[in-house]
Protein backbone atom coordinates (compact mmCIF):
# COMPACT_ATOMS: atom_id res chain seq x y z
CA UNK A 1 0.00 0.00 0.00
CA UNK A 2 2.83 2.39 0.82
CA UNK A 3 4.53 1.58 -2.47
CA UNK A 4 1.32 2.17 -4.39
CA UNK A 5 0.74 5.51 -2.62
CA UNK A 6 4.30 6.58 -3.28
CA UNK A 7 4.04 5.68 -6.95
CA UNK A 8 0.73 7.54 -7.24
CA UNK A 9 2.36 10.70 -5.88
CA UNK A 10 5.62 10.52 -7.84
CA UNK A 11 4.25 9.53 -11.26
CA UNK A 12 2.84 12.96 -12.34
CA UNK A 13 6.10 14.91 -11.75
CA UNK A 14 8.14 11.99 -13.08
CA UNK A 15 6.09 11.86 -16.26
CA UNK A 16 6.35 15.62 -16.76
CA UNK A 17 10.12 15.45 -16.30
CA UNK A 18 10.54 12.57 -18.73
CA UNK A 19 8.25 14.18 -21.32
CA UNK A 20 9.68 17.71 -21.36
CA UNK A 21 10.31 17.41 -25.10
CA UNK A 22 6.80 16.09 -25.80
CA UNK A 23 7.97 12.78 -27.26
CA UNK A 24 5.64 10.60 -25.21
CA UNK A 25 1.86 10.41 -25.67
CA UNK A 26 -0.43 11.99 -23.08
CA UNK A 27 -1.51 9.55 -20.41
CA UNK A 28 -3.05 9.98 -17.00
CA UNK A 29 -2.36 8.21 -13.73
CA UNK A 30 -4.82 5.40 -13.13
CA UNK A 31 -5.28 2.16 -11.22
CA UNK A 32 -4.52 -1.01 -13.19
CA UNK A 33 -5.92 -4.16 -11.47
CA UNK A 34 -3.94 -6.49 -13.74
CA UNK A 35 -0.68 -5.10 -12.34
CA UNK A 36 -1.78 -6.16 -8.85
CA UNK A 37 -2.14 -9.70 -10.17
CA UNK A 38 1.13 -9.74 -12.14
CA UNK A 39 3.34 -7.83 -9.69
CA UNK A 40 1.84 -8.76 -6.30
CA UNK A 41 -0.37 -11.85 -6.32
CA UNK A 42 1.58 -14.10 -8.70
CA UNK A 43 5.07 -13.37 -7.26
CA UNK A 44 3.71 -13.89 -3.73
CA UNK A 45 2.21 -17.24 -4.69
CA UNK A 46 5.36 -18.31 -6.54
CA UNK A 47 7.70 -17.51 -3.64
CA UNK A 48 5.31 -19.07 -1.13
CA UNK A 49 5.35 -22.28 -3.15
CA UNK A 50 9.13 -22.11 -3.38
CA UNK A 51 9.35 -21.70 0.40
CA UNK A 52 7.10 -24.71 0.99
CA UNK A 53 9.13 -26.89 -1.40
CA UNK A 54 12.40 -25.79 0.20
CA UNK A 55 11.09 -26.46 3.72
CA UNK A 56 9.83 -29.88 2.62
CA UNK A 57 13.27 -30.79 1.26
CA UNK A 58 15.08 -29.51 4.36
CA UNK A 59 12.76 -31.44 6.68
CA UNK A 60 13.62 -34.73 4.97
CA UNK A 61 16.08 -35.29 7.83
CA UNK A 62 16.31 -38.11 10.39
CA UNK A 63 14.22 -37.40 13.50
CA UNK A 64 17.15 -37.86 15.88
CA UNK A 65 19.15 -35.24 14.03
CA UNK A 66 16.28 -32.78 14.29
CA UNK A 67 15.93 -33.49 18.03
CA UNK A 68 19.65 -33.05 18.66
CA UNK A 69 19.78 -30.01 16.38
CA UNK A 70 23.19 -31.27 15.25
CA UNK A 71 25.16 -29.12 12.84
CA UNK A 72 28.47 -29.62 11.06
CA UNK A 73 31.39 -27.71 12.43
CA UNK A 74 30.63 -28.27 16.12
CA UNK A 75 32.74 -30.00 18.76
CA UNK A 76 33.05 -33.22 16.78
CA UNK A 77 34.63 -31.49 13.82
CA UNK A 78 36.73 -29.44 16.19
CA UNK A 79 38.18 -32.59 17.74
CA UNK A 80 38.97 -34.02 14.35
CA UNK A 81 40.72 -30.87 13.19
CA UNK A 82 42.66 -30.63 16.42
CA UNK A 83 43.80 -34.24 15.92
CA UNK A 84 45.26 -33.14 12.59
CA UNK A 85 47.33 -30.59 14.43
CA UNK A 86 48.79 -33.30 16.67
CA UNK A 87 50.14 -35.51 13.91
CA UNK A 88 53.47 -33.77 13.34
CA UNK A 89 56.27 -35.09 15.55
CA UNK A 90 58.62 -32.20 14.88
CA UNK A 91 56.32 -29.53 16.32
CA UNK A 92 56.03 -28.46 19.93
CA UNK A 93 52.68 -28.99 21.77
CA UNK A 94 52.02 -25.23 21.67
CA UNK A 95 52.51 -25.08 17.90
CA UNK A 96 50.38 -28.19 17.48
CA UNK A 97 47.53 -26.60 19.45
CA UNK A 98 47.70 -23.37 17.45
CA UNK A 99 47.71 -25.32 14.19
CA UNK A 100 44.72 -27.41 15.28
CA UNK A 101 42.95 -24.28 16.52
CA UNK A 102 43.40 -22.60 13.15
CA UNK A 103 42.19 -25.69 11.31
CA UNK A 104 39.07 -25.79 13.49
CA UNK A 105 38.19 -22.17 12.74
CA UNK A 106 38.83 -22.65 9.03
CA UNK A 107 36.73 -25.83 9.01
CA UNK A 108 33.91 -24.03 10.83
CA UNK A 109 34.04 -21.18 8.32
CA UNK A 110 33.72 -23.60 5.40
CA UNK A 111 30.90 -25.55 7.05
CA UNK A 112 28.97 -22.35 7.77
CA UNK A 113 29.06 -21.46 4.07
CA UNK A 114 28.29 -24.99 2.90
CA UNK A 115 25.31 -25.47 5.22
CA UNK A 116 23.71 -22.13 4.31
CA UNK A 117 23.99 -21.92 0.54
CA UNK A 118 20.76 -19.94 0.25
CA UNK A 119 22.14 -17.25 2.58
CA UNK A 120 25.31 -17.15 0.49
CA UNK A 121 23.12 -16.36 -2.51
CA UNK A 122 21.27 -13.60 -0.65
CA UNK A 123 24.46 -11.90 0.52
CA UNK A 124 25.87 -12.03 -3.01
CA UNK A 125 22.54 -10.75 -4.31
CA UNK A 126 22.54 -7.84 -1.84
CA UNK A 127 26.03 -6.82 -2.96
CA UNK A 128 24.99 -7.23 -6.60
CA UNK A 129 21.96 -4.95 -6.14
CA UNK A 130 23.98 -2.29 -4.34
CA UNK A 131 26.70 -2.28 -7.00
CA UNK A 132 24.45 -2.36 -10.07
CA UNK A 133 21.84 0.15 -8.90
CA UNK A 134 24.18 2.73 -7.38
CA UNK A 135 26.46 2.80 -10.42
CA UNK A 136 23.50 2.84 -12.80
CA UNK A 137 21.97 5.77 -10.93
CA UNK A 138 25.08 7.87 -11.64
CA UNK A 139 24.61 7.34 -15.39
CA UNK A 140 20.92 8.31 -15.41
CA UNK A 141 21.75 12.03 -15.23
CA UNK A 142 23.07 11.88 -18.82
CA UNK A 143 20.96 9.02 -20.17
CA UNK A 144 17.58 9.91 -18.70
CA UNK A 145 17.04 12.31 -15.77
CA UNK A 146 18.14 12.93 -12.21
CA UNK A 147 14.74 11.80 -10.96
CA UNK A 148 15.20 8.43 -12.68
CA UNK A 149 18.63 8.17 -11.06
CA UNK A 150 17.16 8.81 -7.60
CA UNK A 151 14.45 6.18 -8.16
CA UNK A 152 16.99 3.56 -9.25
CA UNK A 153 19.23 4.42 -6.30
CA UNK A 154 16.39 4.05 -3.78
CA UNK A 155 15.32 0.72 -5.27
CA UNK A 156 18.88 -0.59 -5.08
CA UNK A 157 19.43 0.56 -1.50
CA UNK A 158 16.14 -0.90 -0.25
CA UNK A 159 16.80 -4.26 -1.93
CA UNK A 160 20.43 -4.44 -0.79
CA UNK A 161 19.87 -3.36 2.83
CA UNK A 162 16.80 -5.53 3.39
CA UNK A 163 18.42 -8.63 1.89
CA UNK A 164 21.73 -8.15 3.71
CA UNK A 165 20.18 -7.58 7.13
CA UNK A 166 17.88 -10.60 6.78
CA UNK A 167 20.72 -12.86 5.63
CA UNK A 168 23.26 -11.82 8.27
CA UNK A 169 20.66 -11.93 11.05
CA UNK A 170 19.76 -15.48 10.03
CA UNK A 171 23.42 -16.53 9.99
CA UNK A 172 24.07 -15.21 13.51
CA UNK A 173 20.78 -16.55 14.90
CA UNK A 174 21.38 -19.98 13.38
CA UNK A 175 24.84 -20.20 14.94
CA UNK A 176 24.00 -18.98 18.46
CA UNK A 177 24.77 -22.34 20.04
CA UNK A 178 28.06 -22.68 18.19
CA UNK A 179 29.09 -19.15 19.15
CA UNK A 180 28.15 -19.71 22.79
CA UNK A 181 30.22 -22.89 23.01
CA UNK A 182 33.17 -21.16 21.34
CA UNK A 183 32.98 -18.38 23.92
CA UNK A 184 32.93 -20.98 26.71
CA UNK A 185 36.12 -22.54 25.33
CA UNK A 186 37.87 -19.19 25.29
CA UNK A 187 37.52 -18.01 21.71
CA UNK A 188 37.45 -14.23 21.40
CA UNK A 189 34.65 -12.21 19.84
CA UNK A 190 36.88 -11.52 16.83
CA UNK A 191 37.62 -15.22 16.29
CA UNK A 192 33.91 -16.07 16.51
CA UNK A 193 33.08 -13.31 14.03
CA UNK A 194 35.75 -14.39 11.57
CA UNK A 195 34.61 -18.02 11.73
CA UNK A 196 30.88 -17.32 11.36
CA UNK A 197 30.78 -14.14 9.25
CA UNK A 198 34.25 -13.84 7.73
CA UNK A 199 33.63 -16.39 5.01
CA UNK A 200 30.95 -14.22 3.43
CA UNK A 201 33.26 -11.23 2.87
CA UNK A 202 34.98 -12.48 -0.34
CA UNK A 203 31.61 -13.54 -1.75
CA UNK A 204 30.16 -10.09 -1.06
CA UNK A 205 32.93 -8.47 -3.09
CA UNK A 206 32.38 -11.01 -5.87
CA UNK A 207 28.74 -9.91 -5.92
CA UNK A 208 29.84 -6.29 -6.19
CA UNK A 209 32.05 -7.14 -9.17
CA UNK A 210 29.26 -9.04 -10.92
CA UNK A 211 26.91 -6.09 -10.36
CA UNK A 212 29.46 -3.73 -11.92
CA UNK A 213 29.75 -5.88 -15.05
CA UNK A 214 25.98 -6.33 -15.22
CA UNK A 215 25.10 -2.63 -15.11
CA UNK A 216 27.74 -1.80 -17.71
CA UNK A 217 26.54 -4.52 -20.07
CA UNK A 218 22.88 -3.57 -19.58
CA UNK A 219 23.46 0.12 -20.31
CA UNK A 220 25.57 -0.70 -23.36
CA UNK A 221 22.74 -2.85 -24.73
CA UNK A 222 20.21 -0.10 -24.04
CA UNK A 223 22.30 2.56 -25.80
CA UNK A 224 23.77 0.50 -28.66
CA UNK A 225 20.84 -1.82 -29.42
CA UNK A 226 17.47 -0.75 -27.99
CA UNK A 227 17.75 3.02 -28.59
CA UNK A 228 20.26 2.86 -31.43
CA UNK A 229 17.92 4.46 -33.99
CA UNK A 230 16.69 7.27 -31.73
CA UNK A 231 18.16 10.74 -32.12
CA UNK A 232 19.86 12.51 -29.24
CA UNK A 233 20.86 9.40 -27.31
CA UNK A 234 24.18 10.26 -25.63
CA UNK A 235 27.22 8.03 -25.80
CA UNK A 236 27.87 5.80 -22.81
CA UNK A 237 31.22 4.73 -21.41
CA UNK A 238 32.24 2.98 -18.23
CA UNK A 239 32.25 5.48 -15.35
CA UNK A 240 35.34 4.64 -13.29
CA UNK A 241 34.89 7.47 -10.72
CA UNK A 242 31.30 6.33 -10.08
CA UNK A 243 32.51 2.77 -9.60
CA UNK A 244 35.17 3.88 -7.10
CA UNK A 245 32.65 5.98 -5.16
CA UNK A 246 30.20 3.07 -5.11
CA UNK A 247 32.93 0.66 -4.00
CA UNK A 248 34.04 3.00 -1.21
CA UNK A 249 30.49 3.39 0.11
CA UNK A 250 29.93 -0.35 -0.19
CA UNK A 251 33.06 -1.20 1.80
CA UNK A 252 32.11 1.29 4.50
CA UNK A 253 28.49 0.07 4.70
CA UNK A 254 29.29 -3.65 4.57
CA UNK A 255 32.09 -3.52 7.12
CA UNK A 256 29.92 -1.40 9.43
CA UNK A 257 27.12 -3.97 9.29
CA UNK A 258 29.60 -6.79 9.94
CA UNK A 259 31.06 -4.88 12.89
CA UNK A 260 27.63 -4.25 14.41
CA UNK A 261 26.71 -7.93 14.20
CA UNK A 262 30.17 -8.89 15.43
CA UNK A 263 29.66 -6.73 18.51
CA UNK A 264 26.28 -8.37 18.99
CA UNK A 265 28.04 -11.72 19.40
CA UNK A 266 29.19 -10.56 22.84
CA UNK A 267 25.54 -10.27 23.92
CA UNK A 268 24.77 -13.94 23.25
CA UNK A 269 24.06 -15.41 26.67
CA UNK A 270 25.69 -18.76 27.38
CA UNK A 271 23.21 -19.30 30.23
CA UNK A 272 20.20 -18.91 27.89
CA UNK A 273 21.74 -21.33 25.40
CA UNK A 274 22.38 -23.91 28.14
CA UNK A 275 18.80 -23.57 29.39
CA UNK A 276 17.52 -24.29 25.90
Amino acid sequence: ALGFAGAWCIMPPFYRKQNEEGLLPDMGVGFHPELVVYLVALPTAAFALLAVVYAWRRLKTPVMRLLKDSMPGTTGDGRRTRDKGRTGNAQTPQKEFKQGDGLFLEDLRRNTLRDRKVLVFFIVFASFCFSAMTQMSFSMKDLSSEMMGVMILLIGLVLACTTLFLAVSTVVRGNRKTIAMMRVFGYSRRECSRAILGGYRPLAYVGFGVGTVYQYGLLRIMVDVVFRDMEGVPDYAFDLPAMLVSLGVFILAYETVMYIYSEGIKKISVREIMLE
